[in-house]
């Protein structure tokens, strides 16, 4: 008998499904974190919530769970009703994360269903979800093919690789891992990360007012081989974990504006004109 898998996101979206149903910061030494895991009791099958050093945690089995990217209408591209309507998804999801900096950007590139919409960097934290809705973070090589997979979104180098450390590399400038908004004087703001584990576990971290080294430790503390970062500043970084495939909607950052609606984007429409939102 075959096992059920369920549905994540990532976009512009991604999303998790049952399978039937379906960055700038510098390193600096922090405090010894006081560690709270548990189940949530809003949380679907294969989704646990955590916590780890005041940030917030989400960890997907993907033996249980399938993943989608969901572009958005306007960015980065790619969108298409017969894909990536809203109804497609939204009975089936039990979580879903944003992330991708604007094309714009002095950035990484995007590919969909093997169209390049920016060029791909060779060495570059590369997100990928292949054909059957498999979810892995990479380095991009340039002997690499687009078309072997749903989609490939990049951003940075990689935070985590071989589950070494690597912000620490990046020099001290805050603009080595994304533009620090306005509303911070110093390098700490809002980030999230995702990152995979040995055994493929997919990790998303968020973390309020954190350095990229914040969220680089707690990917390795949950056992995070190779990471990446995923979006930056404020209202940006989204986290939702669903009760039940398709049910209530748990936002997982809790310093979110206002923006933010019950039933979360993901489940009422994609935001229009915005690369990091569905």
């Amino acid at each position: 008998m075959s096992r059920a898998r369920y549905t994540a996101a990532f976009a512009a979206a991604a999303i998790a499904i049952p399978l039937t149903v379906a960055a700038g910061g510098v390193a600096h030494a922090a405090p010894a974190p006081v560690v709270k895991s548990s189940v949530s009791p809003l949380s679907a099958p294969g989704v646990v919530r955590a916590s780890w050093g005041g940030m917030s945690i989400v960890k997907i089995s993907q033996s249980l769970n399938s993943f989608q990217f969901v572009p958005g209408t306007s960015a980065p591209g790619g969108y298409s009703s017969s894909y990536d309507s809203p109804s497609t998804y939204r009975n089936r999801m039990t979580a879903a994360f944003n992330g991708g900096f604007l094309l714009n950007s002095d950035a990484g590139g995007y590919a969909l269903r093997g169209n390049i919409y920016k060029s791909l960097r060779s060495g570059y934290g590369s997100l990928v979800v292949d054909k059957s809705g498999h979810l892995n973070v990479i380095k991009w090589t340039s002997g690499m093919s687009a078309s072997n997979y749903r989609v490939v979104r990049q951003n940075l180098p990689l935070l985590v690789d071989n589950g070494v450390n690597k912000t620490s590399s990046r020099g001290n400038g805050c603009d080595s891992w994304g533009a620090v908004g306005a509303q911070y004087r110093h390098c700490p703001g809002e980030r999230s990360a995702v990152g995979v584990t040995s055994s493929g576990q997919v990790v998303y971290v968020y973390g309020y007012r954190v350095y990229a080294n914040d969220l680089a430790r707690a990917l390795i503390h949950f056992g995070v081989k190779r990471g990446m970062v995923l979006e930056m500043n404020q209202a940006w970084p989204r986290a939702y974990t669903y009760s039940s495939p398709g049910g209530s909607a748990s936002i997982l950052n809790g310093n979110m504006s206002p923006i933010d609606t019950p039933c979360s984007a993901y489940k009422c429409g994609w935001v229009l004109g915005s690369d990091a939102t569905p």
